[in-house]
């Protein structure tokens, strides 16, 4: 799991080989198959496990009671923290997963470990019609400030008060065209995850 868990974080699932994991983490084929049946399985779990981490931090933040603002840049500070996964690449990496179940897997984790704490502050401080489209927004837009993630052609992303600040003019009705603006710059393709 060691093993995995470093090779998955640098270069998502599609990069990493069965071989790789065998060889940096010294174990046979048939106990990775016996265990995880495969590397699929041990995406999921590797997936499932961090992600329950940072469930814990999102509800320990929670629990202080902050201020939308102070939520969202600690929110932004647990979603690019070096010990934490991208999640950008975890939505990416959706599309490689060959069974239904281990997409709803990565799904449901995702679902409950990060966009629901995030729309939940949301909801709870503005008069948002659909927060769970918008803790996405959220997430992609904090994503591409990820250390390392750079996608062809676009420009430096926002600092992340930059971020946080344009998030929020939106959400309290500020210019939609920047909210847009912030948004395109953000996105990335791949299907969304229904919040609710």
């Amino acid at each position: 799991m060691t093993a995995a868990s470093r090779l998955f974080a640098k270069t998502g699932l599609s990069e990493v080989t069965v071989a790789q994991i065998l060889d940096q983490s010294g174990v046979k084929a048939p106990t990775l198959y016996h265990h995880f049946g495969g590397k699929e399985g041990l995406y999921v779990t590797w997936a499932c496990h961090t992600l329950d981490v940072m469930d814990a931090e999102f509800k320990a933040l929670n629990s202080t009671g902050p201020t939308l603002r102070d939520f969202l840049l600690e929110a932004s500070r647990i979603l690019l923290s070096q010990r934490s996964m991208d999640i950008m690449q975890v939505m990416r990496d959706r599309r490689w997963l060959a069974d239904s179940d281990s997409v709803e897997q990565i799904d449901d984790a995702l679902k409950v470990a990060v966009f629901q704490p995030i729309a939940r502050a949301i909801e709870g401080t503005t008069p948002i019609k659909d927060a769970g489209d918008a803790s996405q927004l959220f997430v992609h837009m904090v994503g591409v400030r990820r250390p390392g993630y750079k996608r062809a052609g676009s420009v430096d992303p926002a600092s992340t008060e930059e971020i946080v600040d344009l998030f929020l003019s939106g959400v309290h009705g500020g210019s939609r065209a920047a909210v847009q603006s912030g948004y395109d710059r953000a996105r990335e393709p791949g299907a969304p995850i229904e919040v609710k």
